[in-house]
């Protein structure tokens, strides 16, 4: 049998003849914000939601054993008036889903597969990268503020890989158009690369180990004509 809930408290607004419960609280101590059948402890439908927090401690987020999702368009979003953001996570292992099934128009990463074959090959992409160690503006600014060492970063320029693999580049659609780097994404070229710088230096060692035979070969046919010298009768 389903459970009938009682209401303790509602506040309500509305017209003499309607009144619809805005904040109810129900007898298993549920609250309902938005809705008059609360399902959860705090069960809150409305089209926004806007939280305040003005205190400089932490504000923690506790999840005990299930999948909390905060997104917006299918992606999360934490950042400052910069837009940027710092969101450090400690874990021992982070998946990234790339089941089989869920892809289509799968070609291997080459200039010689599909809509690829205008590119470089992935060698000649990898050595047209460049790394960099720099400082970003916002961090010199709060060090000049709390008189704290500046954290140097290590990455790439978003506007120069975006001119060899576009893919790994995604531009804000707002005013600021900042680019960002999915970086995950570059390791694929890194592996491919590595196949095919493999690949040279396993045709450069044929060919060093047919020149070394060669010359082992001469080598052994001198020595041969100076035994067979010695052994012919001297004048």
């Amino acid at each position: 049998m389903k459970p009938f809930l009682l209401p303790l408290l509602a506040l309500a607004v509305g017209s003499a003849n309607v009144a619809q419960s805005q904040i109810k609280i129900v007898t298993n101590g549920s609250i309902g914000m938005g809705t008059e059948n609360p399902v959860h402890p705090l069960h809150i439908n409305m089209s926004r939601f806007q939280l305040n927090y003005s205190s400089n401690a932490p504000l923690y987020v506790t999840v005990a054993s299930s999948d909390p999702r905060i997104c917006s368009n299918s992606k999360i979003v934490f950042y400052n008036t910069a837009q940027t953001g710092h969101i450090p996570i400690q874990a021992s292992a982070f998946n990234t889903m790339s089941d089989e099934r869920l892809k289509t128009n799968i070609q291997k990463l080459s200039s010689n597969d599909g809509h690829l074959t205008a590119r470089k090959s992935p060698l000649e992409v990898v050595l047209s990268l460049n790394g960099y160690i720099y400082d970003l503006k916002q961090d010199i600014n709060s060090s000049e503020r709390n008189g704290q060492p500046v954290k140097h970063q290590i990455g790439f320029l978003a506007q120069e890989l975006e001119k060899e693999i576009p893919e790994v580049v995604q531009t804000n659609n707002d005013s600021t158009e900042l680019k960002s780097v999915s970086y995950g994404q570059i390791v694929p070229y890194l592996v491919e690369a590595i196949k095919e710088q493999q690949a040279i230096i396993e045709e450069l060692k044929s060919r060093l180990q047919q020149v070394e035979g060669k010359s082992a070969a001469r080598k052994e046919d001198a020595s041969l004509q100076r035994n067979i010298a010695a052994l012919e009768p001297k004048k």
